[in-house]
């Protein structure tokens, strides 16, 4: 995709502020799908071994770094394709409970579960990917993740996460955002710092809250 860094940062962080803004709205239709969507799953299971596998064969195809940038390049153009550039204002114009808005919110969740599968395979294999494949390819894993539907999936992906971001390969930014949206999953809220801070600051209050010194020391 033709986007810079700082067009699809801006998009995420007006996504995120849409998710605090209509979060208990959101929670009640993801609740009203979710049966929908557990039973896509164990529909799926018979088959689920043979997906696997299947899955497993393309990562390990992944052997030059133009094939691992179009894999985790269009994972992130899927990832796009199903948001809208303003949720809240189909949220507003269809109603919560509206068909409209349903499907929009459905077809987010089994993307974004598909693409968390795809995503936690690759870095499982490859490790996070570094800036020379590219802009898309470099954020795709974060975003994928940052925009995954559960908690425990941020907390299973904080050590590529957190060791991609020291090793340079995310910015203050990103990890602060990730660790972020995790404190609102868990406690309800944003975390608010006071007075005068550094990215580091927030960042270390952060894995202090959620818990994760030990993972970090892991990582470290």
């Amino acid at each position: 995709m033709k986007t810079s860094r700082l067009d699809r940062r801006f998009s995420d962080i007006k996504w995120s502020l849409n998710y605090e803004s209509h979060s208990l709205v959101k929670f009640y239709v993801i609740w009203s799908v979710a049966l929908m969507v557990s039973s896509l799953i164990l529909g799926c299971a018979r088959s689920g071994d043979t997906a696997a596998e299947s899955l497993q064969q393309i990562i390990l195809a992944l052997d030059t770094d133009q094939k691992k940038s179009n894999y985790l390049t269009e994972i992130l153009e899927d990832d796009q394709r199903v948001r809208a550039a303003d949720d809240g204002a189909l949220l507003l114009q269809y109603g919560a409970q509206s068909a409209e808005y349903r499907e929009y919110v459905r077809t987010q969740i089994e993307m974004d579960q598909v693409n968390l599968t795809k995503v936690e395979a690759y870095l499982d294999a490859h490790d996070y990917p570094s800036t020379a494949l590219g802009e898309a390819a470099n954020t795709a894993p974060w975003i994928v993740i940052h925009h995954s539907q559960g908690y425990e999936s941020r907390l299973r992906n904080f050590p590529h996460i957190y060791r991609a971001y020291i090793d340079g390969l995310l910015d203050e930014g990103a990890m602060a955002m990730y660790l972020g949206r995790m404190h609102h999953m868990r406690y309800g809220k944003m975390l608010r710092m006071e007075g005068a801070y550094r990215a580091e600051d927030q960042i270390d209050t952060l894995i202090q809250l959620l818990e994760l010194e030990d993972l970090r020391s892991e990582v470290e």
